[in-house]
């Protein structure tokens, strides 16, 4: 049953939600990207989390609870989706950076194994945040709000970066050097954090959830 509410949250969204994202998602590539391999690991972020944002947008609350399941599976088939969604947004976006790693005349990589667990525990982190908020408040504040908060991370992590560029201000150098020199390192222990807030918000979502009139 939990297989068929993802393919529910996954499939329930009109037609052309798809193509909507196919054709975001080209100018997208050529906008947001100049090689860099972070910018590539955001753009996969982005397209997953838009993709399962958008199944939650075009729910029916009323009929899934009229279904014999509990609304702990429920929960449980909400934060499944985000990972149903990653599969074919990772294919895409690889092949994407192999047609640019082959073409473009941009020095870059191909995506790693280590690209893919950052983005996807990058995709938690936000979707973590996401749920509680649209269980809670609906669905505009929650996009509202996710959107604000991605926008002020990925803010500070600039001025962190800007900082560290300054040779006149040289606060930030040791952390920054740490985490290049142990890239695979910070990428476990930011997979860890994501799993773990991961958690807690599913716990979250669960007792809001449970309390909800619908």
């Amino acid at each position: 049953m939990v297989i068929q509410l993802v393919r529910h949250e996954m499939f329930s969204q009109q037609r052309h939600i798809y193509l909507l994202a196919f054709f975001w998602f080209i100018p997208m590539t050529g906008f947001f990207t100049n090689g860099a391999p972070i910018q590539h690991i955001s753009l996969l972020i982005l397209l997953a989390g838009w993709l399962a944002s958008s199944a939650v947008y075009y729910e029916q609350p009323a009929l899934i609870n009229t279904l014999p399941v509990t609304r702990k599976k429920i929960i449980v088939a909400k934060y499944l989706t985000p990972l149903a969604w990653f599969i074919p947004a990772a294919v895409l976006v690889s092949f994407y950076v192999f047609l640019f790693v082959t073409f473009a005349p941009f020095t870059s990589r191909l995506m790693t194994g280590w690209d893919i667990l950052l983005a996807l525990a990058g995709l938690y982190l936000l979707m973590s945040l996401f749920y509680p908020l649209h269980i809670a408040f609906g669905y505009i504040p929650a996009i509202l709000i996710t959107t604000v908060t991605v926008l002020a991370l990925s803010i500070g992590v600039q001025m962190v970066m800007n900082i560290y560029h300054n040779p006149r201000i040289d606060s930030v150098d040791g952390l920054v050097e740490t985490i290049m020199a142990n890239p695979n390192a910070f990428i476990l222990l930011f997979a860890g954090i994501s799993l773990l807030v991961a958690f807690l918000s599913f716990a979250l979502a669960i007792k809001l959830y449970e309390r909800k009139d619908l």
